[in-house]
């Protein structure tokens, strides 16, 4: 038999819900904040409306306008009491937390039934030995996300 011929036999990457991942690895769960810095100031002329940039490797980009409520409900200050720089701008960070864990298990497709906002519900994506599960409530429910090691080490720090 010449080794062209030879067959080898592999498992089939398995297919498993975010929900079972979670209750099996999930108890080692801890949580977790972005590091994404905001600079918030309120827009000339308007009242109840907040111009919000956000850092993107040392420089500000405009992330959008919002008022008050919606301001409050997406970001929290920095620090508390805290001064207007010179531009006006105070600091803030995301105000969503996540619970995450270091998956360890060998790599499989993952179907996310709940996405969070802005991603599609149903999708199926790799999860990889060192990749991070990601779980936020969602008001009734949870909403899963998968996070690559290099990504998450760098723009998420514990609670």
């Amino acid at each position: 038999m010449k080794l062209s011929e030879i067959k080898l036999l592999e498992e089939p990457v398995q297919t498993r819900t975010a929900e079972e991942v979670w209750q099996e690895g999930g108890t080692d769960a801890a949580q977790y904040i972005t590091t994404a810095i905001y600079y918030v100031r309120p827009v000339k002329g308007e009242a109840d409306k907040y111009e919000v940039l956000v850092d993107q490797n040392g420089t500000r980009k405009t992330y959008g306008v919002m008022d008050e409520e919606d301001l409050n409900a997406s970001f929290a200050p920095m620090r508390a009491n805290q001064k207007p720089d010179a531009e006006g701008f105070t600091t803030y960070r995301s105000a969503d937390v996540y619970q995450a864990f270091k998956y360890g298990g060998d790599p499989i497709r993952l179907t996310i039934d709940k996405a969070p906002d802005g991603e599609e519900d149903g999708q199926t994506v790799k999860l990889s030995t060192g990749d991070y599960l990601l779980r936020q409530d969602d008001g009734t429910d949870f909403v899963y996300s998968v996070e690559r090691a290099n990504y998450f080490d760098n723009g998420y720090v514990k609670k």
